[in-house]
């Protein structure tokens, strides 16, 4: 299987990345669609001091509108772009014939992983007008799962229409309340998750108690409480993330979702287009019997760059790393980056080995890769230009630690530091998943 796909694991799910902040400039965006007056787009609390999760280390740095020049590298990758000509995903050699995928009877299970995509992506009932119809995701059959869905649930109705609307040549990460729809506890082991163009994160924090009144269903400042988080709820790196088999030594490990988990968003989108978009994605989860979960995976988070200022024609390579506390496995990682970064590379430095074991790499933002470490997956072999992984189990061990880096070249008139903004703002963030050991830390 090609992990180029993404796997894009629980682990941006629980976490909270970089500032809750809004950019008001360039146009309104506002579509008239014949029904009274219409508000506008909905900015929330603008620059909020609020977090998602355990922090906000970029939290004051305003939204900046998108640089109109940065349509050559244009970020908002239509869902169409990362399909094969027969609509199947890059790199698959998938044959549909017949409701036939793999060896997959397709119309029987349209929701494997083989067959998500010619027979669950893109075959709801939308017609926006605006691009990315064709990223929606029909809903798991009852019992199968539940679906999370951010997004207008009227496409005739101005008002929804507006409340998700950027306009062109904006970049905002603002924080959207919701609240799951299961009315008893689930576990899931699985997920696919779908976005329209211009998703560049997003980051679900699941909390065990609901929104405060009035807050359901809105756009407003993160909310904090890293004291109430309830296990993850899965996020993206980037517009499009597939569903992959679980591997055999996975099979007892699942995250629980409790009855109307209430959700915050952290949802960064951008729009170098030249028209105006949505801000919408769609989350499946795959459900398994409860019995059959047995142990529940940590988030890796890892900050790097904390304290960036990095000023024009600055050519340089940053370095971190972070403690292992206990015995486990690495189940995936994930390197989060801005424009400027041409390279970010990760390595498992083994204490009783005494050696240091290249396990990430990747080189261009626009594609940022996840890659899961089992017995079921094998990752491109590392090069000079294309991204890699580590094929295999990865153990870890109480001792070791997980070091990474980035490469970054300043080639703009900005100062970098450490905010949302992709041209003007970079990082150099890692983030996965663990079982046995939490890896966790902020770096400078």
């Amino acid at each position: 299987m090609n992990t180029e796909r993404t796997w894009t694991l629980a682990v941006l799910l629980v976490a909270t990345m970089v500032a809750c902040s809004s950019d008001e400039s360039g146009s309104d965006g506002m579509v008239d669609l014949g029904g009274g007056n219409d508000p506008g787009l909905d900015t929330g609390a603008g620059d909020d001091d609020g977090v998602t999760g355990d922090g906000d280390p970029g939290d004051g740095a305003a939204g900046a509108s998108a640089d109109p020049g940065a349509t050559a590298d244009d970020p908002t990758i239509a869902i169409d772009d990362m399909m094969d000509a027969d609509g199947v995903g890059e790199g698959d050699d998938a044959d549909a014939v017949d409701g036939v995928v793999d060896g997959t009877d397709c119309d029987a299970d349209p929701h494997h992983p083989a067959c998500l995509e010619t027979h669950v992506l893109g075959r709801c009932d939308i017609d926006s007008g605006f691009p990315g119809d064709e990223a929606c995701l029909l809903p798991p059959p009852p019992g199968q799962g539940i679906q999370v869905h951010i997004g207008p649930d009227d496409y005739n109705d101005p008002d929804q229409i507006n409340k998700f609307l950027l306009a062109m040549e904006q970049e905002v990460t603002q924080c959207y309340s919701s609240t799951t729809t299961n009315e008893e506890d689930v576990y899931y082991q699985s997920y696919v998750l779908s976005g329209r163009a211009g998703t560049h994160h997003i980051i679900n924090t699941g909390y065990l108690t609901p929104h405060a009144a009035g807050a359901d269903e809105s756009w407003g400042g993160c909310r904090f409480d890293s004291e109430n988080v309830s296990p993850r709820i899965p996020g993206a790196a980037k517009a499009y993330h597939a569903r992959l088999p679980v591997a055999p030594e996975n099979a007892e490990i699942g995250t629980r979702v409790q009855a109307h988990t209430a959700i915050t968003s952290d949802m960064h989108y951008f729009n170098f287009t030249d028209g105006p978009i949505l801000r919408e994605y769609w989350i499946n989860l795959y459900t398994v019997p409860e019995d059959q979960v047995k142990q529940t995976s940590n988030r890796i988070r890892g900050y790097g760059g904390l304290g960036f200022n990095i000023t024009p024609g600055t050519d340089n390579v940053y370095s971190y790393s972070c403690p292992i506390d206990a015995d486990g496995r690495i189940l995936a990682l994930l390197g989060h980056t801005h424009a400027h970064a041409v390279r970010f590379t990760a390595w498992l430095n083994r204490a009783a080995m005494g050696d240091r074991l290249k396990v990430f790499e990747t080189f261009d933002y626009l594609e940022p890769q996840v890659y899961a470490y089992n017995s079921v997956e094998t990752n491109p072999e590392f090069s000079d230009t294309a991204p890699g992984a580590y094929t295999g189990m990865l153990e870890i061990s109480a001792g070791d630690t997980l070091d990474w880096e980035c490469h970054i070249i300043n080639d703009s008139d900005a100062t970098l530091r450490f905010t949302n903004e992709v041209h003007t703002g970079e990082m150099c963030n890692i983030w996965g998943e663990s079982i046995g050991a939490r890896i966790d830390c902020n770096r400078i």
